[in-house]
């Protein structure tokens, strides 16, 4: 034993212990020890109704996608006529309220507090026309994004001014004063003979006009 010392193989012999269990331990980690697996991160896509699919499991996961603003065009007798930007579930009075009001001076006010239901929700696309002094329809809001109210009866189209005329869905300032150019009327079916208004047009307004 003391030859083995003395000749210094002891330290041979210990260095090939340590590269052998250096060795071994590699092994181990390396090819023994199974790997995980990657994990992954699964983008959620949104399906057809309007829902975003999280895959990644036996059964996906619907989540309900963002919800975006409504676009409001307030105009009539307000003190900020414009098209605005309203969360969604805003009301009516919200609508006026963005547009700076109502403007007292100019406004029926009658007209507003028989007609204008100020808390109906809106929908994105409607506009909203507040009456002024000199009006004779009643206009509120009506479900399909205009502004006449279901209770003003049918508009005159020999008779309706510019700002009346423009609540009809689909008809702007610039049809409106094509509208007024064309009269008289004798049939409600002249609007598109005299092409005031496209056929298009005529038929989303044919059930609010009268002559």
């Amino acid at each position: 034993m003391s030859e083995f010392i003395e000749s210094g193989s002891w330290r041979n012999y210990l260095i090939a212990s340590l590269v052998g269990g250096v060795i071994v331990a590699l092994v181990f980690v390396f090819i023994i020890k199974p790997s995980s697996p990657a994990s992954t991160v699964t983008q959620p896509t949104t399906s057809s109704t309007g829902l975003q699919k999280v895959a990644g499991t036996s059964s996906a996961t619907l989540l309900p996608s963002p919800v975006s603003d409504l676009i409001i065009d307030v105009s009539g007798a307000v003190n900020r006529p414009g098209v605005y930007k309203l969360p969604t579930g805003s009301r009516l009075g919200e609508a006026v309220d963005a547009a700076g009001g109502v403007n007292v001076g100019q406004a029926n006010a009658e007209l507003i507090e028989k007609s204008i239901n100020l808390a109906q929700k809106l929908t994105d696309g409607q506009k909203v026309y507040v009456p002024f002094k000199n009006d004779t329809t009643i206009i509120g809001a009506a479900a399909a994004g205009s502004s006449v109210a279901a209770n003003s009866g049918p508009i005159g189209i020999n008779s309706a001014s510019n700002a009346e005329l423009d609540v009809l869905p689909g008809v702007g300032p610039a049809t409106a004063a094509k509208i007024i150019a064309g009269r008289p009327y004798s049939s409600i079916e002249d609007l598109v003979t005299k092409k005031a208004v496209g056929q298009s047009v005529f038929d989303n307004i044919k059930g609010l006009i009268s002559l």
